[in-house]
């Protein structure tokens, strides 16, 4: 259905014209069943040849508890695919991966366009990152979720477990850095999910057996309770003092973060650097087979959060754009609600997986990444598993951190 990333022929530019006609397309109510898919392929042939009006600046810090949500249509709006992007793999439970597109979209003689590829996707959101203006504060924040979803001990259910936690980072040289971790409940994923745990007696705690195979990520033996435990805080010392977060593993500091190079080809050259320097701390690496998905990996940490420029951000996008192997997926919906585009990749090993990132649409940054496969329930039911990390929040702050009582 969707087309892998190719090296080379990158979409045209296109003027603000072309982006107005995809916003007028997007501007009326919502389709009938019958036009999704001409409106869709009309909609695809606008985004592939068009590039975004650059207009999306990279947002302050919203207050947590705050997550954005977006509908389908809205994140597609302008040139959905510039400054949405999402990396997906299977099918989530109880999502759609069509694009809604209103009415006026389709028409008898709409013609099918051809669907924006995984490249086209990618360039064009290093487009619309670039428009971000360079920012600063006191603390550079970002608030991640992370999770699981797993089999029930009975293979009965599937179940979410996670975490939240808070990194302040302070740029002055003598302030203080801080971490806030807080435990999140254990709870049945779906509807269905919610009706067999309440069949099975609404256990407050689970019992792995020392056989964990296809229940996900959970350790032998392991009991897994409900209940999660205070939050609490933490100052960050040590590898920490000066740091302006982590890529490949290893701390970067402020004044290196603001000298990563902004052109592909530059920063290409110097994540490879950064790996082979990593391959000397752990030589088992077999560099001739990881290094292609080592140096998209990295690209992936830059997006993810760290206090990089907007070019730099657009230069690991247009660096991803090169790399073959991505599909354009479609619509798809992150662990936190949020909606983008999609682009699935293979991961390589033992058990078949594949690899989902989710970068908000208005700001460029990378909302999700997950890796999930697959197992069959005691009912014969096929659910997706795996684990994924959520990018809530990120962004430069003056405030202060709002400690939990628990703290160092």
């Amino acid at each position: 259905m969707d087309e892998t990333t190719d090296r080379g022929n990158s979409s045209r530019p296109a003027g603000p014209e072309d982006l107005t006609a995809v916003r007028r397309l997007l501007s009326e109510p919502g389709p009938d069943h019958d036009a999704v898919a001409a409106g869709r392929a009309r909609l695809m042939a606008a985004i592939t040849a068009a590039e975004p009006p650059g207009r999306q600046a990279r947002r302050r810090w919203r207050p947590a508890g705050r997550p954005r949500h977006w509908a389908v249509g809205s994140a597609l709006l302008g040139a959905v695919a510039a400054s949405a992007v999402v990396v997906t793999t299977l099918a989530v439970p109880d999502t759609g991966a069509l694009v809604t597109v209103p009415p006026s979209a389709a028409s008898d003689s709409a013609k099918p366009g051809p669907q924006a590829t995984a490249q086209h996707i990618l360039l064009a959101a290093a487009t619309a990152v670039t428009a971000g203006a360079a920012e600063s504060g006191t603390y550079w924040r970002t608030r991640v979720v992370r999770g699981q979803t797993m089999v029930s001990p009975d293979r009965r259910y599937l179940l979410r477990r996670g975490s939240a936690e808070e990194i302040w980072l302070a740029v002055a040289p003598a302030g203080q850095s801080h971490r806030i971790f807080e435990p999140l409940p254990v709870q049945p994923v779906t509807a269905q999910d919610v009706a067999a745990w309440r069949a099975a007696g609404s256990p407050a705690e689970w019992r792995y057996p020392i056989d964990v195979d296809d229940f996900g990520e959970v350790e032998p033996g392991e009991v897994v309770k409900s209940s999660p435990s205070p939050p609490f805080g933490s100052r960050l010392t040590g590898g920490w003092r000066g740091s302006a977060g982590h890529l490949m593993k290893r701390s970067v500091s402020w004044a290196e973060a603001r000298r990563i190079p902004d052109d592909p080809q530059e920063l290409r050259a110097y994540l490879e650097a950064r790996i082979g320097g990593l391959t000397k701390k752990f030589p088992s690496i077999d560099l001739e087979q990881r290094l292609e998905p080592m140096v998209q990996a990295s690209c992936f940490e830059l997006l993810a959060g760290l206090p990089v420029s907007p070019q730099v951000r657009a230069a690991a996008f247009r660096l991803l754009a090169s790399m073959p192997g991505m599909r354009a997926e479609g619509a798809v919906t992150d662990p936190l609600g949020r909606t983008g585009q999609g682009l699935s990749y293979q991961l390589n090993g033992p058990v078949a997986r594949q690899r989902l990132l989710v970068v908000a649409p208005d700001t460029g940054l990378l909302l999700a990444d997950q890796t999930r496969g697959t197992a069959t329930l005691a009912d014969g039911r096929r659910v997706n598993i795996g684990a994924y990390t959520a990018y809530e929040q990120a962004g430069w702050t003056d405030e202060e951190p709002d400690l939990p009582a628990d703290h160092d």
